[in-house]
């Protein structure tokens, strides 16, 4: 082999091994030592499942719980009608008040509007209480008669004649 002959080979072998190099090629042709460091593990991506959210109370919502056994009314007054009750512990959503802020009207299904009233002082109160906004309230009727019957104005008492 002449002298230009060898160049060419030497030329052909150097850009044959720039381009193994370039391409990563060569560690196709000539793998590592097993002394080298190892490359790292390709992670494995696993799905991931998507679970609910867990149900949570809404963190705007009033709630009163009765401190004892009260009544509901129709409208905010002892002498309204009573419409239900609450026993000692029951828990009911918050959705109005009246101006003096003694009367909570809540929601009862089975009340008028599916609302009804209870007395403040009886229930300890959760939740944002400052957000309840003040209703109109319904006018309460006046009581009815025991007897059910309408009441008759008095009649003045009689002399009782003397014997």
């Amino acid at each position: 082999m002449n002298q230009q002959s060898a160049r060419r080979v030497v030329l052909l072998l150097a850009a044959c091994a720039l381009l193994l190099l370039s391409c990563n090629l060569l560690d196709t042709f000539f793998p590592a030592s097993p002394s080298s460091t190892p490359a790292p593990p390709t992670p494995i991506v696993k799905p991931t499942i998507a679970v609910p959210p867990t149900p949570t109370r809404d963190p705007g919502m009033v709630s009163a719980t009765a401190n004892e056994d009260l009544k509901i009314y129709a409208a905010p007054a002892a002498t309204a009608q009573t419409i239900g009750q609450l026993s000692k512990g029951d828990r009911a959503r918050v959705v109005g008040k009246i101006a003096a802020g003694d009367w909570w009207q809540i929601v009862y299904l089975t009340g008028p509007d599916q609302r009804g009233w209870i007395a403040a002082r009886s229930v300890t109160m959760s939740g944002p209480v400052e957000t309840i906004p003040v209703v109109q309230a319904p006018t309460a009727p006046p009581p009815p008669s025991p007897t059910g019957a309408a009441p008759r104005s008095p009649t003045p008492p009689r002399a009782t004649p003397k014997p």
